[in-house]
């Protein structure tokens, strides 16, 4: 029972409890320039070159240029072609198996040469020395002061209080707000 009387009685001091506000204009007495500082970074890049040793066979130029001249061990596989050739067959037979044995001969002989060439060398290489260019993103900072808006200074109750606002002002309107 005691609960409830208590709880009626704080509900009805809310009802009757009220709340006023009103606004009031004040003159202000001083504006000041407000400065907030901050840091900002302009960014830059700063390059440089950097050398490397390269290790590089020296039969890598023969290996992409293939040497496709006839020389005298080519002739002469055409020629040994031929006299095998001319060891097989009968009649226009004969002239087959000798031009056929001569081709047979020569590629032989080309491509032997080729190999040899491409394989002579395998273990050979020296040492290049090479540079590359090497670029970093870096960060300039400073400090800038900019303005953020006025300090307006004005009186009330006797003290001295400030509002920010964006542009200076000559008068202020206050809050008050009264609870009872």
């Amino acid at each position: 029972m005691k609960k409830l009387i208590l709880f009626l009685l704080l509900s009805f001091g809310l009802l009757i409890a009220d709340t006023r506000v009103y606004h009031q204009k004040v003159d202000v007495i001083k504006s000041e320039p407000l400065y907030k500082t901050i840091s900002k970074q302009v960014p830059y890049e700063e390059c440089y070159n950097e050398e490397y040793e390269q290790k590089v066979p020296t039969y890598s130029n023969r290996r992409k240029h293939k040497d496709d001249s006839i020389g005298l061990d080519t002739l002469l596989g055409v020629t040994g072609g031929v006299v095998v050739g001319n060891q097989i067959g009968k009649g226009n037979g004969k002239v087959a198996a000798k031009i056929i044995g001569g081709l047979l001969g020569g590629v032989i002989a080309h491509d032997i040469r080729n190999s040899q060439k491409s394989n002579t060398h395998h273990d050979d290489y020296y040492y290049e020395t090479k540079s590359i260019r090497k670029c970093k993103t870096k960060y300039e900072s400073y400090e800038e002061e900019i303005h953020v808006g006025y300090k307006n200074y004005f009186l009330y109750n006797g003290k001295e209080i400030y509002k920010i606002t964006k542009r200076p002002k000559k008068r202020i309107t206050i809050k008050n707000t009264i609870s009872f």
